[in-house]
């Protein structure tokens, strides 16, 4: 490693020991190194309070999210884990590990998140992370060697081997015995010498070294262990390397430059979880989610489709394309979705899918519920029928992919971004944004909405009110229209001051938004059917999108 980088990275750890991780009650603690050193590369945490506990024993749950910092895990699994929810804290930590495949759950699926972790749980966990198993097991001469379970053996064994564990003065394991946030820090403080997160690295380096973030380089390296390039070490640069023992790598890499050599073996730790759902698919409308095992599910055609509605875990979708859509907002057919039972349902949540809007409802009366969803002029009904566990829709809800069908419309989402104005915001491609005023190209495409931009520099107004400049910028409405509706508005992080204006079977949302000595204008419309319903919902969406820079 260069000499000014080294001295730097010092330097840097240094200050954030001190600084950050100065936990309250590790001094005198036989791990407080091991604990400092994983702070430092972000790997683990402490409480909010200024502690760390050492001595506290790590759940499950806390174990998963810690190696997936350790790996740089981002992507998560569709499958169905049964004792989770999006409202649990570890909720996408937990589906992170399943698809990283370093943690499986039980023959029911379950993770068991709040659980404390044995010490042959964590062990386990961390081979499957990093370490490739030996073609053998080597004999483990401990008194309790016979209590590690027969799907944790392998894991001991190199372990072992690897020196990355060692027993008790009492020549015990424990395998069973749960494991301290001091242990794991420990552990995995074995597993690996050096965290390359930034920048370049050169010369040598004594131990393992692992690759967990992007754009690392190494150039001119010679790394006297292991080379770990794990999910997060994407776009990782190999120059001039030698590594004296195994290349392990949970992810493609590019094509190493100039001299590369690996004296051991090279491993390749596919990033994929295992068991996952089969999936529903509709090449029609572009829709696909995934299907917990035992669930059935019925495409919902017509009305004449026959359904017993008594079958547990059933599943229907139904699908609606009509050209009317474009016109009606979100909210207004999840309102007409809501009332077409007979059951009294409510909404239990609500998010987006990409773009799109989706909310969940449950029966207050039954173990019925539904997914919906509109997508421009389509919506799908996900109806749950008999089920017991609700955490299967947040499951199905996350899985959800949405792609171009054979028999719609198929939308794009498009960004503005102009360097001149300092604007940016996403917009739907049947919204048709013209900026001619400031760059005197004319946009004349055929849009459902249309959307105008104007930006003018104008006196410094900092020491108006936010009421004194709705005032002013009344009189500048240049319009034969009816103002029926004004009011101050926050966009990004300036006031705004916002007027609706119907004129002549037109409906028009004017703003406008001072920031220093530019007005911004955004003035957006359409036929007052359109503009009532869907129109304001794409507005909205424009306008809370919106990023000055």
């Amino acid at each position: 490693m260069q000499k000014g980088f080294f001295g730097l990275a010092i330097l840097l750890i240094i200050l954030n020991v001190n600084i950050v991780f100065a936990y309250s009650d590790t001094d005198g603690h036989w791990a407080k190194k091991s604990i400092e050193r994983l702070s430092v590369n972000g790997v683990i945490t402490g409480y909010g309070d200024g502690t760390f506990r050492p001595d506290k024993n790590m759940t499950r749950a806390e174990l998963i999210t810690v190696i997936n910092r350790f790996l740089g895990n981002s992507i998560q699994t569709t499958r169905y884990v049964p004792d989770i929810s999006a409202k649990n804290w570890y909720y996408t930590e937990v589906r992170k590990g399943i698809e990283s495949g370093f943690v499986t759950g039980d023959n029911s699926g379950n993770i068991k998140p709040n659980k404390p972790v044995t010490r042959e749980e964590a062990i386990c966990m961390l081979q499957r992370a990093i370490v490739p198993l030996n073609d053998y097991q080597i004999v483990l001469d401990f008194d309790d060697a016979d209590n590690i379970s027969d799907w944790a053996k392998g894991s001991f064994s190199v372990f072992y081997e690897k020196k990355y564990i060692k027993g008790y003065s009492d020549n015990t394991i424990r395998p069973k015995e749960n494991i301290t946030r001091a242990e794991v820090v420990t552990l995995i403080n074995n597993l690996v010498n050096v965290y390359a997160q930034y920048g370049e690295y050169k010369g040598e380096i004594n131990g393992n070294v692992l690759v967990n973030s992007n754009n690392v380089v190494l150039k001119d390296l010679r790394i006297r262990g292991n080379l770990i390039i794990t999910e997060g070490g994407a776009n990782v640069t190999l120059e001039n390397v030698i590594v004296e023992k195994n290349l392990i790598l949970r992810r493609e890499i590019k094509e190493p430059v100039g001299n590369f050599e690996v004296f051991g073996k090279t491993y390749e730790i596919e990033a994929k979880s295992e068991n996952d759902d089969s999936k529903y698919s509709n090449e029609e409308y572009g829709i696909t989610f995934s299907i917990p095992d035992g669930y059935t599910v019925i495409n919902v055609k017509d009305k004449d489709t026959k359904i017993d509605y008594k079958t547990k875990n059933l599943i229907l979708v139904t699908i609606t394309h009509d050209e009317k859509l474009y016109y009606s907002s979100f909210a207004q057919e999840a309102h007409k979705v809501l009332y077409r039972y007979s059951d009294i349902f409510e909404q239990i949540k609500e998010g987006y899918i990409g773009y799109y809007r989706y909310c969940i409802c449950g029966s207050k009366t039954s173990n019925n519920y539904y997914i919906f969803l509109k997508r421009n002029n389509v919506e799908y009904i996900i109806d749950f029928y008999n089920i017991k566990n609700i955490n299967i829709l947040d499951s199905v809800a996350s899985s959800i992919v949405l792609y171009e069908g054979t028999s719609m419309e198929n939308h794009q989402m498009k960004t503005y971004k102009n360097l001149d104005l300092s604007l940016k915001f996403d917009y739907i491609d049947y919204v048709s944004v013209d900026d001619s005023y400031n760059t005197g190209i004319v946009n004349e495409k055929e849009a459902l909405y249309k959307m105008f931009i104007q930006v003018t520099n104008i006196i410094d107004m900092s020491d108006y009110t936010i009421e004194q400049l709705k005032e002013i910028l009344v009189s500048m409405e240049d319009t034969d229209g009816e103002i029926i509706d004004s009011k101050i508005k926050k966009v990004y992080i300036y006031d705004a001051v916002e007027y609706t204006i119907e004129n002549d079977g037109k409906y028009t949302k004017s703003l406008y938004i001072v920031i220093g000595t530019k007005l911004y204008h955004f003035i957006f419309t359409s036929d007052a059917e359109k503009m009532r319903s869907a129109g304001e919902e794409l507005y909205s969406d424009i306008i809370n999108g919106i990023e000055f820079y």
